[in-house]
């Protein structure tokens, strides 16, 4: 092989190289702003806008609470599962300072059958038939499209309206980090 020609290649690949090196921290400097974005994101007022302060629930009387919120659906198990565990986070925190919602984007009728046949209790104040919630609380999803994030869903929002949490799928210790938060801002253990 000419000298030339292998001077060639290598100054291919060392561009190729460089190249995959500056993607990969413009990528990082991406995410880092769209981190940042929803750090500094008021979801509550994002909510409240959308539903022109005539949600019955997320509206301006919620402001200044810190809110629990579960995105499920009474026919998939690991948001069944996760049921006993939140009522205990009911039980514990609930107070006029803590709040927690669960939203069902599905059809209330359904969703009370299934409960009620099955004896399940659910302590959260539920909300059926809320696509459009479910959907700007979805937004919220680390690096994933609407529809990708895997339920159930737990966001917590502190009392600034600015997203303190966010879990999706079945991680027992996102339980725990609620649990923990929400000893921590309650005063309670």
């Amino acid at each position: 092989m000419k000298t030339n020609t292998l001077i060639f290649i290598i100054s291919i690949v060392a561009a190729a190289f460089g190249l995959i090196l500056i993607s990969e921290q413009y990528k990082k400097a991406e995410i880092a702003t769209a981190e940042k974005e929803r750090k500094e994101k008021n979801i509550l007022q994002v909510i409240i806008d959308s539903t022109k302060n005539k949600h019955p629930v997320f509206n301006e009387s919620i402001k200044g609470k810190v809110i629990v919120v579960n995105v499920w659906t009474s026919w998939l198990p690991a948001c069944r599962k996760q049921i006993p565990e939140l009522n205990k986070l009911v039980k514990d925190f609930s107070s006029d300072k803590i709040v927690f919602i669960a939203i069902d984007p599905a059809d209330s009728a359904r969703e009370v059958t299934t409960l009620q046949k099955e004896n399940i209790k659910f302590e959260y104040k539920l909300l059926f038939g809320e696509k459009d919630l479910s959907h700007i609380f979805y937004s919220e999803g680390r690096d994933v499209q609407i529809g990708e994030v895997p339920l159930p869903m737990n966001v917590v929002i502190n009392s600034e309206g600015r997203v303190e949490m966010f879990y999706s799928g079945d991680h027992p210790e996102q339980l725990q980090n609620i649990r923990n938060y929400l000893s921590q801002v309650s005063g309670r253990r």
